[in-house]
Parts: C-alpha cells; sequence; structure tokens
C-alpha cells in the first residue's frame, strides 16, 4: 500500500444561508511523508492560516506558511520542515510561555516529549521554532491547559 505523500484542501464554495454544502476542485500539496495529522493555527501572527503536518514516517513537523493573496480561491504556501526529534505521536498546539505566540509539544513513539517554543517575529512570513527535549517514556496523549496557576502546563496519557 503507498502512503500518502500530500495533503489536499477543498476549499467551502457554499452560497451563504445554503442548506447544500458545495466545494471547490481538490487542491493537493505534495512534500510530506505519510502525513497523519493536520492542525490549522496562525504560527506567523499576520492573520492568515498556516497548516501544521504531522509525518509519520520522517519524524518530521510540516508546516505551510500561509501566502494566499487574501480572496483569492487558490491557496499558497512555502513548507518548512521541523524535526520532531522522533516519529510523532501526538502533538498539541498553545502558548506556552505567555508571549501569545503558538507553541508546540510533540510526543514520539520513543518515548520522548518535545517542546517546540514560537520565535518567529510576526508578519514575517517565516517560523521560527527552538526546541527542548526530555524522555518521558511512553506517552500516547496530550493535553495543554491551565489548571489554575495561571501557568499552561502539558499533561500526558502514559
Amino acid at each position: 500500500m503507498t502512503k500518502a505523500q500530500h495533503i489536499s484542501i477543498f476549499s467551502n464554495t457554499t452560497a451563504s444561508g445554503s442548506v447544500t454544502p458545495t466545494y471547490g476542485t481538490r487542491q493537493d500539496i505534495g512534500g510530506f511523508n505519510n502525513p497523519v495529522y493536520v492542525a490549522i493555527v496562525d504560527f506567523t501572527q499576520d492573520g492568515k492560516k498556516d497548516i501544521l503536518v504531522v509525518n509519520k514516517n520522517n519524524g518530521y513537523l510540516g508546516v505551510l506558511v500561509n501566502n494566499t493573496t487574501p480572496g483569492s480561491s487558490i491557496f499558497t504556501f512555502n513548507l518548512q520542515y521541523f524535526s520532531a526529534m522522533g516519529t510523532p505521536e501526538a502533538v498539541v498546539l498553545g502558548d506556552l510561555n505567555g508571549d501569545d505566540k503558538i507553541d508546540m509539544v510533540a510526543s514520539a513513539t520513543n518515548g520522548g516529549l518535545y517542546f517546540h517554543f514560537n520565535y518567529s517575529y510576526p508578519g514575517s512570513g517565516s517560523i521560527l521554532f527552538s526546541s527542548f527535549s526530555f524522555y518521558a517514556g511512553g506517552i500516547c496523549n496530550l493535553m495543554l491547559t491551565d489548571l489554575g496557576d495561571g501557568k499552561t502546563g502539558c499533561y500526558c496519557g502514559s
């Protein structure tokens, strides 16, 4: 069985008030190695949603930085890769250090827990992440939330 090498986007063409959904022609974006998870978030703080893609087979996280002209029906992206430092198993997004930027945490099948802090400049069109990791062992589920101390914590099931 051939593994997927792309993700697909279906733009919403449904008329306002319609009860029947319609979608435009599928737009495939390649450059991936068995993408298994996507998340939509504005990493670059430019008002455009970027796409995080988790590649299962090569241990990389791909981010499609959105360069689409507002109002265009054709989406354009700049693909940037970041090492997940293992085969990614779960990814969660949130502001971990209180700087109002979206950071990410990835767990991997090797038992690692990998923190990627977003140090991008708002509106720059590119993403910068610093990384910190440690081995927690057997992580299978992740959640980010504040349990009342005013800071976002990472909680893991193992």
